[in-house]
Formats: structure tokens, C-alpha cells, sequence
């Protein structure tokens, strides 16, 4: 069967797919592992795990999906896991919002917190997540100025150039949302990025300091250990809670079964898988 995963869903964000299939078991190692949303591999996918995303599957996966920091600097994945807003993210990503919004004489990170009702929910300062929309794909209009033969100077100045007037049309546009320009396979492809942002960003609930970093980063990094690395937080609208209805993963209580195949959105880091054996020496 193939679904979305259960409880790692907070692994969740908005940039990437990543397909977490044996890699012994993988033909096509060239391919790797993580993809874009807008260049999901379809041919493989079938191929690999007999299972074909249809642009429905794509689309509610990356709704579904939601990064999380703040505005001009988001740091982690997460996802909405209820219709009424409720976001689900690491517990290490939330500790300094946690920080913020404990009252004075209290210790939430080492005690937990859990709010019994909306109306306990810290709105949490500084922090927001961020919605990827659809992706246009913009390459051919990027391309115009830029001739074949041009020096890197002059290169860099034509695609600013283009950049900039395809933002400000996107801003002016839609004023409430984020856009960013996105490059890939080394500029061969441009798309926007644009998202919806929620500002309102209130906690509700966080597991104790001990029982959320058991084994720490040397585990982390590792395996996947056994604790409880997670957070708890809610998007507002309009004063109540967002209405995320239409998108958001369901918690399922059952692990994935032995050969299933499991795919994980995410809001990665950077990769070096790009560079060169001189470059990583």
C-alpha cells in the first residue's frame, strides 16, 4: 500500500519529495533520492514502486506540507495535521519558540507543556510557516537578453535583470504572499516559488526536555530513535483557528509494514552531492 508516512509527519515541509525506498534496491542510483515537487520523477516511481503520484496526490502533499522559522529565515520542516490548523514539527526546531512564550518561573522545556483548550494557546513571537502554492515554471521568460555567448558579468546582470521584473510582477499580484526564485539542474530550469504565510503561530503543546532529546544528536543522526521529537503548534486566522481543511496529513497509529513504501516531504538542508572528489578534498 502506498501512503503518506504516519507519525513522521513532522518531517514535513515544502520543498522537496523524498522517497525513502532501500537504496540497495534502487537500479537507477544516478536519480538519487530527494525531488522537487514540480520535477517529481513519475516514470520511476512506477517503475521502482509500481505506484504513479497523480498531480491530485502532488498537490495535496505539498499543501499538506509547510516550513516553519521565521519570515526571512525558515529553519525547519513541519506539517498541518488537523483541519482546524494544527502544525506538527521536531521538538529541537521548537525549543526557542517554547523558551518564549514560558511564563516567568516556570520551565516548559523541562517540565512539557500541553494547553488544554485553544483558548490557552501563547501566540509565539517572531515565528510563521510558509505555504508552497503552485509552481509556474518561468525558464522562457528568464531567457530573453540572455544571449549564448556572454561573459559571467554580463550573464549575471541579464538574469538579475529578468529575475527582479518577474518577482515584482508576482508581488504585485498577490502583495500578501512570499515569492522566491528557484534555479535548478544549474539554471536550466526557473520556477517562483510563492507562498501563503501564517503569522499567528501559538503553542499547544510540547513533551519534557529528557523524553523529547533521549540519545541526543549522536542518535539523531544515527537511527531513527526512539523518543518523543516532537511539537505541537496551531496556525491562527482572523482570530480563530486556520482553516486547513482541505490539506493536511491524518495521523495514522501504525507503523509502515516491512517492503512498504514510504515518502517523506521536507524542507532539507543543502546537499554536496553535486560536488566533485577535487572539491570535497
Amino acid at each position: 500500500m502506498m501512503r503518506f508516512p504516519s507519525a513522521m509527519t513532522w518531517l514535513a515541509g515544502p520543498a522537496l519529495l523524498l522517497s525513502l525506498a532501500p537504496l540497495a534496491a534502487q537500479e537507477h542510483k544516478e536519480l538519487g533520492k530527494m525531488w522537487p515537487f514540480e520535477a517529481a520523477p513519475l516514470d520511476y516511481f512506477e517503475s521502482e514502486h509500481g505506484f504513479r503520484p497523480t498531480q491530485e496526490w502532488l498537490d495535496h502533499a505539498r499543501l499538506a506540507s509547510i516550513r516553519y522559522g521565521e519570515r526571512d529565515r525558515p529553519f525547519c520542516s513541519s506539517s498541518f495535521v488537523s483541519p482546524r490548523g494544527l502544525i506538527m514539527t521536531n521538538h529541537h526546531c521548537a525549543r526557542g519558540n517554547v523558551s518564549a512564550v514560558t511564563p516567568e518561573g516556570e520551565d516548559w522545556l523541562t517540565t512539557g507543556h500541553f494547553a488544554s483548550s485553544p483558548s490557552e494557546e501563547d501566540k509565539v513571537p517572531d515565528l510563521s510557516v510558509q505555504q508552497l502554492l503552485p509552481i509556474p515554471d518561468v525558464t522562457d521568460r528568464m531567457n530573453p537578453g540572455v544571449p549564448d555567448h556572454i561573459d559571467d558579468a554580463e550573464l549575471q546582470t541579464a538574469v538579475n535583470k529578468n529575475r527582479k521584473a518577474i518577482l515584482d510582477e508576482f508581488k504585485a499580484a498577490n502583495p500578501d504572499q512570499m515569492h522566491e526564485m528557484k534555479a535548478l539542474y544549474q539554471g536550466g530550469i526557473y520556477t517562483v516559488y510563492s507562498f501563503k504565510v501564517y503569522d499567528d503561530i501559538r503553542l499547544v503543546a510540547t513533551p519534557d526536555l529528557q523524553i523529547a532529546k533521549f540519545g541526543g544528536d549522536p542518535d539523531n543522526f544515527t537511527y531513527p530513535r526512539f523518543s518523543l521529537d516532537f511539537t505541537l503548534m496551531r496556525a491562527w486566522e482572523d482570530g480563530k483557528p486556520a482553516d486547513t481543511s482541505a490539506h493536511y496529513f491524518k495521523v495514522k497509529t501504525r507503523g509502515p509494514e516491512e517492503g512498504e513504501t514510504v515518502f517523506v516531504t521536507g524542507n532539507p538542508g543543502s546537499t554536496s552531492r553535486l560536488k566533485t572528489v577535487a572539491q570535497m578534498e
